[in-house]
């Protein structure tokens, strides 16, 4: 006697009115266990050679591990749209290791993103001014490389015929602190003058990115 979805089939060569019978009886408890045309267990069970294939039971959790899964067998277009959002990331998981260069672009960024709060203390470049008098040294700390030291002004007594000096010169690292000299002179007028008549003042402006410790 053959068997369809699970339950014995009618036998052939019955007579007509007992062939219906046997078949509504069937019908019945084919709805009663779960298998009437249609249903879940009537499409998870399939017949071949007189044998019932029963469904493949659910994965638990953990059953597919990275080493089951072939390099490149998860593809972009296997992804469904936001399949992978940032819940379902582990902590630390995206790192710069796994980031193809120049796979973060500026248009792969979501506006406003990048705020003052996300950035490394001196990320950014930072700046400081002062003024000294001629020929003193000035220390302005220590820096990430040579700082770019400007000349924002200057007041210095002009004499008759006297050339102007002016500026920064021998910018310097000694011990990790950076230094300049600052010039500010009126050279070559009236011998009878005192060279502190001829001396003036500069205001200088020094930037870059400052050492932590430093900056703050």
């Amino acid at each position: 006697m053959a068997h369809e979805h699970g339950l014995p089939s009618v036998p052939r060569g019955l007579p007509r009115e007992l062939t219906i019978f046997l078949q509504g009886i069937l019908r019945v408890l084919s709805s009663m266990g779960g298998f009437g045309r249609g249903t879940e267990k009537t499409r998870a069970l399939r017949v071949s050679d007189g044998k019932t294939v029963a469904a493949p039971a659910a994965l638990g959790a953990g059953a597919v591990a990275t080493r089951h899964i072939g390099d490149g067998a998860v593809t972009q277009s296997k992804l469904a749209d936001l399949c992978v959002t940032e819940g379902k990331l582990a902590q630390s998981s995206v790192t710069a290791f796994a980031i193809a260069g120049g796979a973060v672009t500026g248009e792969a960024l979501a506006a406003q993103c990048v705020s003052a709060d996300k950035l490394a203390d001196n990320a950014l470049p930072a700046s400081m001014e002062g003024s000294a008098r001629d020929g003193e040294a000035v220390q302005i700390g220590k820096w990430y490389g040579a700082p770019h030291v400007a000349l924002l002004g200057f007041r210095v007594p002009l004499m008759d015929g006297a050339t102007l000096r002016v500026g920064i010169k021998n910018l310097r690292e000694e011990a990790g602190v950076w230094r300049f000299d600052a010039v500010a002179l009126s050279d070559g007028g009236e011998e009878t003058k005192a060279q502190a008549e001829r001396q003036g003042e500069i205001s200088w402006c020094a930037s870059g990115i400052r050492r932590v410790a430093d900056a703050k």
